[in-house]
């Protein structure tokens, strides 16, 4: 009888590895599946990682190529991105009537820049492909200058000072700009500036990271990612 019994459990833990053996299969190449029509339909050549597919809204998926035809469109975006010039001057024009002295502070050429949104996911960074633009930012030889959906926010400095791990800028309206080195090898920042955080780093370091694409099935989708769990940034 106990020989019976084991013979029938020995029997029943064979069929259900085979099955499970088998789903895993299965389930693998459901995803190869997946995967090779993503990259037919979007043209991509080398390997992605997929996050999320709903034909009918989005599509989530990292790109490991550097130099992909998704890098090169996000830099076109950026490197055409317009702004009110008249609402820009009206802004700096009502800054200049706060400035206390002529001394403005110097701006060396090393922090002047074009800086770009970067995101971290169990601490890698990414580039971010989605279906809306993504904020840019600009320090030049007076101002900190903040592009996005609404008109762009120009800070007009009135001094710059160095800290153990970063520097930071005021504004003539005593508001504060602060860059922490996050990586000094990779040139990458946290940016505090209106109690919100932001990961950037300069427009030239475009392709040294992977990409997140967002890719929307509908024009002027803009979906909430919640299959996307981004790190999250500490504001001091």
């Amino acid at each position: 009888m106990m020989n019976r019994i084991i013979l029938y459990v020995l029997s029943f833990l064979v069929i259900e590895g085979c099955t499970i053996k088998n789903h895993n299969i299965t389930e693998t190449a459901k995803s190869k599946r997946i995967l090779d029509s993503l990259k037919m339909k979007f043209a991509i050549k080398d390997s992605i990682k997929l996050l999320y597919n709903d034909t009918s809204s989005f599509t989530i998926f990292i790109d490991y190529n550097k130099n992909s035809e998704y890098h090169k469109e996000q830099k076109r975006r950026f490197d055409h991105w317009y702004f009110d010039s008249t609402y820009y001057y009206d802004q700096i024009l009502e800054q200049k009537k706060k400035i206390q002295t002529e001394n403005k502070p110097y701006i060396p050429d090393s922090l002047r820049n074009r800086l770009i949104p970067i995101y971290s996911i169990d601490s890698e960074f990414y580039v971010y492909y989605d279906c809306d633009f993504q904020p840019i930012f600009e320090i030049n030889d007076s101002t900190f200058n903040w592009y996005d959906m609404e008109p762009v926010k120009p800070y007009l400095f009135d001094s710059l000072i160095y800290t153990n791990n970063g520097f930071e800028f005021k504004n003539v309206l005593n508001q504060r700009i602060y860059f922490e080195v996050i990586s000094n090898t990779s040139k990458i920042y946290k940016l505090n500036i209106d109690e919100r955080c932001y990961y950037v780093t300069p427009i030239e370091n475009i392709n040294k990271f992977p990409i997140l694409v967002v890719f929307c099935s509908k024009e002027g989708l803009s979906p909430i990612i919640d299959e996307v769990k981004f790190d999250e940034i500490k504001c001091k």
